[in-house]
């Protein structure tokens, strides 16, 4: 299996194991779950370039920047899309069986009661969510593909594992 490849997977499922605990949010009191959810999210700052540092780790030979930057944006892509796809499902539950409707009843009383009072209902404010997760999603995906093969590159530098352009 190709280092990249390796490196994606790994890190993928790192970013879910650490994505999980940002769905507290649904259901514990509000306070509680931003607190856990914005530790997530801080941890993510580290898992982001990981998936370029371990696939420079894991190659031996010394390469091109070029070479080392394709290949952190490729194990970066790969670990991004795959916690994006399971937070994608993830998400898509969580608003089918209610919690988000809760979460938002907690969060902003008063504008979920005025948008009810429209006749805006469920399915809305779960479209509403999809339409957002979906843009966060392609951004957690772009931030993987752009800090990946950065931490690569870095560690590569560190480590001596760059051809130096003549």
């Amino acid at each position: 299996m190709k280092a990249w490849i390796k490196a994606g997977i790994i890190v993928g499922i790192l970013q879910i194991v650490f994505t999980l605990p940002a769905f507290t949010i649904f259901f514990l009191p509000i306070e509680i779950g931003v607190i856990i959810s914005y530790i997530a999210c801080f941890i993510f700052l580290f898992l982001y370039p990981l998936p370029g540092i371990l696939e420079v780790h894991w190659t031996a030979e010394p390469r091109p920047q070029n070479e080392i930057l394709k290949s952190g944006a490729l194990s970066g892509f790969l670990a991004a899309t795959i916690d994006g796809v399971i937070t994608f499902f993830l998400i898509l539950l969580v608003s089918f069986t209610g919690g988000m409707e809760k979460y938002l009843y907690q969060a902003i009383p008063a504008e979920m009661e005025t948008l009810n009072q429209v006749g805006f209902g469920s399915m809305f404010f779960i479209i509403l969510v999809l339409l957002q997760s979906c843009i966060a999603l392609i951004f957690h995906i772009l931030t993987g593909v752009i800090l990946s093969p950065v931490g690569g590159l870095i560690y590569a530098n560190i480590k001596n594992k760059r051809v130096k352009a003549s």
